[in-house]
């Protein structure tokens, strides 16, 4: 039995990793990894740069698309079961703010100042009339066929885009681009061109609307775009690499994780305390403590927030040796590159180091340093 941690944002570019190894103070973490052995490491496509943790995750649920569909689960997980759905094409669409930066456009969320309920009501209101009118420049392009067929809804909170025919797009995962450029991140394929059409006529609206008016009276980031992501249509899956998978109560909160889980006939595990989810069988578990620091490049924020990390994985440690697991393995995810390091939960007393190694930057330059790629310096991360 073991117990999987994925901690998007763990593994930092290659150009930062020594300056960052040097500034780490998390004593804990240092010992752990003395005691460390490697385990596997994957790397994702193009097109899920920036979100290797969700092909991680997809691979363990058995899917094998690179970026993974993610949308048509999240929305049979975000209420009520809709058979009539599942033959659906579902995308993804999250409200972003989208920063001009000195010459390009970065992609980011509402930081400490979200969507308030009413707030996301009246601009989900104003993106449904644009499909919705047949006079609209959207719905005269392409022959008349540019919002044919198309609706938006909204879920448990999140905004999604269906279709019984569906969009030929590719797209990035939203976790995938915060942060960063868009330019090399747009939507691309056969139907790019009727989705940004559509987007454009939304982003007007939006502009001129009065919800983004007093956002902005009050410095809050308007909403001033829609990501789409995701995108595909449900089937059922089988688990991949794993046994046994279920979620800790703090990650169920997660449509996707929760949707797969469903897809996979598995117990989601909302309802079991952590204790009962490690004593059932093998657990994977999603941890974003560093991955908003990660995603904006805030590297002092992000060596804070290692303290946390270290916290709850010192605190998982102690519950998964109590209950006689046999190993942790930390997937520790950077922009690219998901690197497994195994630590060994049943070890020998004698093989523990008594304490964290007196020089510890070589070792996490080891472990937290992304091996650098062709990309690395297009990718924003470094």
């Amino acid at each position: 039995m073991k117990w999987t941690l994925v901690v998007p944002g763990a593994l930092v570019p290659a150009a930062l990793a020594p300056q960052l190894a040097s500034a780490v103070r998390a004593p804990q973490l240092v010992q752990w990894l003395a005691r460390a052995r490697p385990g596997p490491e994957t790397s994702t496509g193009e097109h899920n740069a920036g979100a290797p943790h969700w092909s991680w995750l997809a691979r363990a649920f058995g899917l094998d698309d690179d970026p993974p569909v993610t949308a048509p689960y999240a929305w049979q997980a975000s209420g009520e079961p809709d058979p009539r759905s599942q033959a659906c094409w579902i995308a993804l669409c999250d409200p972003v703010h989208m920063a001009i930066a000195r010459d390009h456009l970065v992609v980011t969320d509402f930081g400490d100042d979200p969507l308030e309920a009413d707030e996301a009501q009246s601009l989900f209101t104003l993106a449904n009339e644009v499909v919705c009118d047949a006079a609209s420049p959207a719905a005269a392009t392409a022959g008349g066929g540019a919002t044919a067929g198309l609706r938006f809804a909204r879920r448990g909170g999140q905004w999604f885009l269906l279709s019984d025919q569906g969009l030929q797009i590719e797209t990035h995962a939203l976790d995938a681009v915060l942060g960063q450029s868009v330019h090399e991140r747009m939507p691309t394929g056969p139907d790019a061109r009727r989705w940004r059409i559509l987007a454009n006529e939304i982003q007007m609206l939006w502009h001129a609307s009065s919800v983004n008016q007093a956002r902005e009276d009050r410095n809050a980031r308007p909403a001033n775009a829609l990501w789409i992501h995701g995108a595909g249509r449900w089937r059922a899956l089988r688990p991949g690499n794993v046994t046994q998978l279920r979620v800790e109560p703090d990650s169920t909160d997660d449509a996707v994780l929760r949707g797969w889980m469903h897809a996979a006939a598995q117990h989601a595990g909302s309802a079991l305390p952590r204790e009962a989810a490690l004593a059932a069988g093998d657990t994977v578990s999603l941890c974003r403590e560093v991955f908003a620091a990660f995603a904006h490049q805030a590297w002092d924020s992000w060596l804070a927030r290692l303290g946390a990390l270290e916290h709850r994985i010192d605190q998982d440690i102690a519950a998964a040796r109590e209950r006689g697991l046999e190993r942790l393995e930390l997937v520790l995810c950077g922009a690219r590159q998901a690197r497994t390091v195994v630590l060994p939960l049943q070890a020998p007393w004698w093989r523990w180091p008594r304490s964290a190694p007196r020089a510890p930057a070589p070792l996490l330059q080891r472990w937290l340093g992304e091996a650098p790629t062709a990309n690395s310096a297009e990718e924003g991360r470094a």
